[in-house]
């Protein structure tokens, strides 16, 4: 793995208030190889829980999300 932002353990990485880890599907789809959950995060949908392709988009998703709840 490249180098990364955060603290990475047992497979998973720290960024902000999120976990993100790789868990892709068992179908060829690479657009959701990547996960990503608040720490506070409880099971209901909601935006605090997502998919993405690479560390990169789940990063910029995360950004989103924070921006938005900041505002």
């Amino acid at each position: 793995m490249t180098e990364i932002e955060g603290k990475e353990e047992a497979g998973k990485l720290a960024y902000r208030d999120w976990t993100i880890w790789y868990d892709p599907p068992p179908i060829p789809i690479r657009t959701m190889d990547w996960t990503y959950s608040h720490n506070d995060y409880d099971g209901p949908p909601d935006r605090r829980y997502g998919y993405a392709g690479s560390i990169a988009e789940c990063k910029a998703d995360i950004d989103e999300i924070e921006q938005e709840n900041a505002a």
